[in-house]
C-alpha cells in the first residue's frame, strides 16, 4: 500500500471541503423539512377555522330564514310594515352571498 503525503494539506482541505458541502446539504434539508410542516399546519390550522366560519354562516342562515318566515307571517297579519320584511330579506341575502366563497 502507498502513502502519499499530504505536503502542502490540499487532501486536508478537499476532505473540509466534501464535509462542510454534505453539511450544508443537511442543513438544507432540514429547513426544507420544518418548512414543509410548518406549511401543512398552516394549512390545517386555515381550513378547520373555514370550517368554523361555515358551519356559523350555515347557522346564521338558517336563523335568519327562521325569523323572516316570522317577519313574513306577521306581514300578512298587517303587523309589521313591507320595509321591515325588505331589511331582513337583505340581511338573509348579504349571508347567503358569504357562503360561497368561504367554501372554495
Amino acid at each position: 500500500m502507498a502513502y502519499a503525503p499530504d505536503v502542502f494539506g490540499g487532501t486536508r482541505r478537499q476532505v473540509e471541503s466534501l464535509m462542510a458541502t454534505a453539511e450544508f446539504q443537511r442543513h438544507q434539508v432540514e429547513a426544507t423539512y420544518l418548512t414543509l410542516t410548518a406549511n401543512v399546519t398552516a394549512a390545517a390550522l386555515q381550513e378547520a377555522s373555514l370550517r368554523g366560519q361555515i358551519a356559523a354562516t350555515q347557522e346564521i342562515i338558517k336563523i335568519e330564514t327562521q325569523a323572516l318566515d316570522i317577519l313574513r307571517k306577521q306581514f300578512e297579519l298587517g303587523q309589521v310594515a313591507g320595509g321591515d320584511v325588505a331589511a331582513v330579506e337583505a340581511t338573509l341575502a348579504q349571508a347567503e352571498a358569504t357562503l360561497p366563497p368561504l367554501r372554495k
